[in-house]
């Protein structure tokens, strides 16, 4: 690696790119499920109308394991449900809490960097397959009500205009929006880019 701070850093971008990638498929992994068990609640509430926003606050402050504990409790997978859900979690928090310390040593090399990018590649694909699995089981749920998850994301697209994302912009400084959805919401208005 170079001692160019220029240098290192184009020689790392590789890297960091996927590393993004990467933790952006663990967000949707953990927002499919808090999605699924707030749909799951809103269900058993008798479709009470605070029921979906209680659970979604609720399951919001979760972490994964406890999440999957959770959706385990309400509808007991088949095996191999729970084999996709295992490894999108223990890929998830390799992710998201071993990576740096378990790769650095490899970033100073070019192949070493490719080995890397190799392994969170891989990662990420086991925790996107579990990501799929739990849109299936949540397009499931969806369809009792006419609904599905391609619908439910052509919707939103479909409400992305400049007025909504202004709307964003001001609830992301409004202090009654708890502090967690501020920081969503930021971190989506500069992903997404406006319409």
């Amino acid at each position: 690696m170079s001692n160019d701070p220029a240098s290192v850093s184009d020689e790392l971008e590789p890297v960091v790119l996927e590393l993004g990638k990467a933790l952006f498929i663990c967000q949707c992994f953990e927002g499919t499920l808090v999605l699924l068990l707030s749909t799951i609640s809103y269900e058993e509430a008798d479709m009470e109308e605070s029921a979906f926003t209680a659970a979604v606050e609720l399951f919001s402050q979760k972490t994964l394991g406890q999440l999957l504990k959770r959706l385990k409790e309400k509808i007991e997978p088949p095996e191999k449900m729970n084999e996709y859900f295992t490894s999108g979690w223990s890929n998830r928090n390799w992710i998201v809490h071993e990576f740096l310390h378990c790769t650095v040593h490899d970033l100073s090399s070019p192949k070493g960097r490719l080995e890397t990018i190799g392994k969170l590649v891989e990662a990420k694909q086991q925790v996107k397959r579990a990501d799929i699995v739990a849109n299936r089981v949540l397009d499931m749920y969806l369809k009792k009500y006419g609904l599905s998850v391609a619908a439910v994301l052509d919707t939103l697209f479909q409400l992305h205009t400049p007025e909504s994302r202004e709307a964003l912009f001001e609830l992301s400084d409004d202090p009654r929006v708890g502090t967690r959805y501020r920081g969503h919401i930021r971190e989506y208005l500069t992903i997404v880019p406006p319409p």
